[in-house]
């Protein structure tokens, strides 16, 4: 079973994910971390803790959910794995800062590989498949453990709402549809981890999300 820590980081209140198995063994989704104290934050975790992290996974190439990438990718030597599709928000975090007003600026280019579909994630004695569910952004990925019952779902649908579809890349058939074909087929128990906000389930968004009715 794998174990999940959440971390609340930047502006837009993003959702930093470390999750890992009974052999300390860690991957860390979407960081979001924008200045020295956050990056302390997550660090000093995973040093508490004899975490070893092996995989750095974005869900999606918005700025809050990349913002960190150069901090991890420098300290513990791991490439940050985004679809493809994404590439281009990557590449464009600056002038992402710029259109969102904040003080962010990366001295470096956001190294990245190919991250696609139903690609499994090997994370110790556990797993995630990557998902593809384009509509916030062309790819869009979410993570899926049916082992350990849970899903890292960026900012493809929350607790009663879904992510929004006026940024370039976005489409709101297209997210709808997703959701509807990629998602909401797992089972009702599990556990969605989103990009912002609680976790929720699988079964109370089919019974409560206004936008899935």
């Amino acid at each position: 079973m794998l174990n999940v820590k959440r971390f609340i980081f930047n502006p837009f209140g993003e959702n930093t994910y470390i999750v890992w198995s009974d052999d300390n063994t860690a991957a860390i989704i979407d960081p979001g971390m924008m200045n020295d104290y956050e990056n302390s934050v997550i660090s000093n975790f995973i040093t508490t803790n004899n975490l070893r992290p092996v995989r750095l996974l974005n869900t999606h190439a918005h700025i809050d959910h990349i913002a960190g990438n150069n901090f991890i990718s420098n300290k513990y030597g791991i490439t940050a794995e985004i679809n493809i599709d994404d590439y281009y928000l990557a590449d464009h975090i600056n002038d992402q800062a710029k259109m969102f007003g904040i003080p962010y600026a990366s001295k470096e280019i956001l190294a990245k590989q190919n991250l696609s579909d139903n690609e499994t994630i090997e994370i110790g004695n556990d797993k995630l498949s990557a998902i593809h569910i384009p509509g916030h952004t062309k790819g869009h990925l979410a993570f899926y453990s049916a082992k350990s019952g849970i899903l890292f779902s960026g900012d493809a649908i929350f607790r009663m709402s879904i992510g929004r579809t006026d940024l370039p890349g976005g489409d709101y058939t297209t997210l709808i549809n997703s959701i509807d074909k990629r998602i909401m087929v797992l089972p009702d128990n599990i556990t969605i981890y989103p990009g912002h906000g609680d976790t929720t389930t699988i079964g109370f968004e089919r019974a409560n999300n206004p936008y899935l009715t």
